[in-house]
């Protein structure tokens, strides 16, 4: 039975609120400074222009960092960037204050209907003939919706996410592991329950190896990094079935035929890691692909792509979008989209990193599927060839001999990426405060020798390749010394906000924040 962690009261996360927010305000001084000094300083790379009539992009999810990375690409190819964001998000959005936008537009928020019918009219306003979606889990399927409406209006315009059904199959844990097993790749053994009942009459089978649960069919804040393996065992190593049954009734999001939960393999191992992946997939051909080390929520983004698992993982990429190429289902419908992968390296037994072809070997386990743009695409910020990657279908082929089989990776010397204002509350005040005075403001203020993640494996495995997923990158992802004034605002504006709105509108306690994804994590 895995222990779980306190989690804090509603008092504790206003009170780290208010701190955060401090934090902010007392270094906004000296950030202004470093931000005018580039703004003064800074030397613009000219845009690409067109021959002729420019061409607009559309791209939305504004208050994130994918965002701004992907509206940066286009703007240096020339593209025209219109930036969508929803309403109650947009005001302070880094984006809207980005000189790669040329204008910035707020729809409304929530999904459904009326931000699908926003998202078109925005499109068709600005002479849109590129879409590319840079929104969240939860208006993930409203953008496939809104694109597969905008092919059939304007048989111009590209959209880079995949048909609505696809994207369905790809986004649902379940579906997605049973597509993979029908391809005949590897996925985690896997079953949906939709009851108590079931779940535990499924656990009561004999030798069934330890397994995890996933609700299939929800945002779950505080399950997403919940590796609790089922059943519980008692002192002596049998099955605590009372305790595993109040724990199953008890979940924060009860199992029901609305709210199935997926009872998933449990892959564990000393040396088992954690990878993730992004891909541009255009015409069937992957355009882009970044790989890097992985755990629950990652900060730092180390590019892997050369590393022998980055080499297996878009192997692997590749056998799927063949598989789905060839796939019935399919013919006809749109591929082209974003597809970020998450693998688990299981390694072969009695073996440990330090041996030669450790990381050649053992399996290469796909456990979900986001069909969105990835934050490790910040990782392809420097490459100039990544707006390419979108623009190449517009073109007519100039060189029959053009390898496109090769896609856009980060540079070589490409530095892992984190952000300060994780970086300094989660990673460096902890060592110069207190312990006890960490837990009475929040109980999940801790470092990371206070306590072992529940993918310390993706970090021990990962650490022998040579990554620390612990430790600050060496640079700032939201830094742009030619676009300074988004990384001003992330900070000293839109968090600020941010945080203040959770403790005076929301009014939940949070477990922790994703900076990258302006995603705050309540519970």
């Amino acid at each position: 039975m895995s222990g779980s962690r306190n989690l804090p009261s509603r008092a504790q996360s206003a009170l780290a609120s208010f701190l955060l927010v401090a934090l902010s305000f007392s270094l906004a001084p000296l950030t202004a400074l470093f931000t005018l000094y580039a703004l003064y300083t800074r030397k613009r790379s000219p845009r690409t222009r067109a021959a002729g009539r420019q061409r607009t992009a559309l791209v939305n999810g504004g208050r994130m960092q994918k965002c701004l990375f992907i509206a940066r690409a286009l703007a240096k190819q020339g593209w025209r960037v219109v930036v969508v964001e929803e309403q109650g998000w947009g005001l302070l959005s880094p984006a809207r204050f980005s000189s790669s936008v040329d204008k910035f537009v707020l729809v409304p928020a929530g999904g459904g209907q009326k931000y699908i019918s926003a998202l078109i009219d925005v499109a068709i306003a600005e002479d849109v003939t590129l879409f590319v979606p840079c929104s969240g889990a939860g208006t993930t399927g409203e953008d496939a919706k809104a694109a597969d409406l905008l092919r059939q209006r304007r048989s111009d315009l590209r959209a880079v996410i995949q048909d609505p059904d696809l994207v369905e199959q790809l986004h649902e844990k379940d579906k997605f592991i049973s597509l993979v097993h029908s391809m005949g790749l590897e996925a985690p053994n896997s079953d949906v329950v939709s009851s108590p009942e079931e779940l535990l009459s499924l656990l009561q089978q004999p030798a069934l190896a330890p397994r995890i649960l996933k609700c299939a069919a929800e945002l779950d804040d505080v399950g997403r990094s919940d590796l609790t393996t089922y059943p519980f065992l008692s002192p002596s190593g049998a099955p605590d079935w009372p305790a595993t049954e109040k724990r199953i009734r008890s979940l924060p999001i009860p199992i029901a035929s609305s709210t199935p939960y997926i009872v998933q393999e449990f892959i564990d191992g000393k040396y088992t890691s954690e990878w993730c992946t992004h891909s541009t997939v255009i015409d069937g051909q992957v355009r882009a692909f970044v790989c890097c080390p992985s755990n629950d929520m990652l900060m730092t983004y180390y590019p892997a792509q050369d590393h022998p698992i980055g080499v297996r993982t878009l192997e692997w990429t590749r056998q799927f979008m063949t598989a789905l190429l060839q796939d019935e289902k399919w013919q006809g419908k749109c591929l082209d989209g974003h597809y970020s992968f998450d693998f688990i390296h299981q390694p072969a037994a009695k073996t440990n990193p330090r041996l030669p072809g450790f990381y050649e070997k053992g399996r290469i386990v796909a456990i979900e599927c986001n069909p969105r743009v990835h934050t490790a695409v910040g990782l392809l910020s420097q490459v100039p060839a990544f707006g390419e990657a979108y623009a190449e279908q517009d073109k007519k082929k100039e060189d029959e001999d053009a390898n496109l089989s090769a896609p856009v990776v980060p540079l070589p010397s490409s530095s892992p990426m984190s952000w300060l204002a994780h970086d300094l509350p989660a990673r460096l005040l902890p060592l110069v405060v207190p312990r006890l005075l960490r837990r009475l403001v929040h109980p999940l203020w801790l470092r990371t020798s206070d306590v072992h993640s529940p993918t310390a494996g993706a970090g021990a495995g990962a650490s022998a390749g040579g990554f620390d997923l612990d430790a600050p990158g060496s640079r700032d992802a939201a830094w742009d010394a030619e676009d300074p004034l988004p990384f001003f605002a992330l900070y000293h504006l839109m968090w600020p906000y941010l945080m203040l709105r959770q403790v005076f509108v929301r009014r939940r306690a949070w477990s922790r924040i994703n900076v990258s994804t302006a995603r705050i994590f309540e519970c």
